[in-house]
């Protein structure tokens, strides 16, 4: 399992609503770490109707300070993975968390949980689109290249070929007229 950040909080009040900047869970006082980990290492759903009374996490120190009233914990799980958690509290009433409502919770844990799979794949897809678009720009640069190499082997094969038929044509001509070849073999002896 890694490391737990919180992402968003929310208060009674409407305009209190935040969205963190993924804050390691370790450094904030806005949750119980030991109800966090107790779901966290047993993937269950946990509802405590009175945390101040409620034996497991009396010695807990966030809710000895915090007095929270009414707490849920729910893992959020995408193939089998653990993902996430969703954790809520009440801090005015015990007994908030109904069947209703957890059945609620549920739902939006499961959404959660596919949300999150959802931006897992589209950052995968868009890693492999980033690595393809790098590949087909290399690709591009050595077509380029290759075709500048390839233009250049042309030329030089046709400067071959001019000079090859220079030295024929030089050679026949030469071949061809005896008083030149007398000239150039007296040009040799001195």
């Amino acid at each position: 399992d890694g490391q737990l950040f919180m992402m968003a909080q929310c208060h009674a009040d409407p305009q209190a609503a935040t969205a963190c900047a993924s804050i390691p869970l370790e450094s904030s006082d806005d949750a119980s770490p030991a109800v966090i980990n107790y779901v966290r290492h047993t993937r269950e759903s946990l509802v405590i109707d009175d945390a101040v009374t409620e034996e497991r996490f009396a010695s807990d120190p966030y809710i000895l300070q915090q007095r929270p009233r009414s707490i849920v914990c729910l893992p959020v799980i995408s193939q089998a993975t653990l993902v996430g958690l969703l954790y809520l509290e009440n801090n005015l009433t015990t007994h908030a968390f109904t069947p209703q409502r957890l059945e609620l919770l549920h739902v939006l844990a499961s959404q959660m949980a596919i949300a999150l799979e959802n931006t897992r794949l589209y950052a995968a897809m868009a890693h492999e689109i980033d690595e393809r678009t790098r590949a087909e720009a290399a690709l591009q640069k050595a077509l380029v290249n290759v075709a500048q190499l390839q233009e250049q082997l042309q030329a030089e094969n046709v400067y071959l070929r001019q000079e090859i038929q220079s030295v024929h044509a030089f050679e026949d001509i030469i071949g061809c007229s005896q008083p030149l070849l007398e000239v150039l073999h007296q040009v040799e002896q001195v």
